[in-house]
């Protein structure tokens, strides 16, 4: 489990958990295969310049609590 920088792939959409510009603590954004947004109700998204999203890592990829 590392973080990674850039953007994911086109084809790579999902929830990831990012590291945003001028936050104090990452958060969970939507990639859709060209640009991060916040998961809002009913479909409207609010958009994050990709500029200020320059670390990522996918939700998939962190691990669940051995004793879980």
């Amino acid at each position: 489990m590392k973080w990674l920088s850039g953007q994911p792939a086109k084809t790579d959409d999902g929830y990831y958990l990012c590291a945003i510009v001028e936050h104090s603590q990452p958060s969970e954004l939507y990639w859709d295969g060209s640009s991060w947004s916040y998961a809002v109700e009913y479909e409207s998204r609010e958009i994050v310049d990709n500029n200020d999203v320059p670390y990522y890592m996918r939700l998939d990829d962190i691990p669940m609590p051995e004793t879980w």
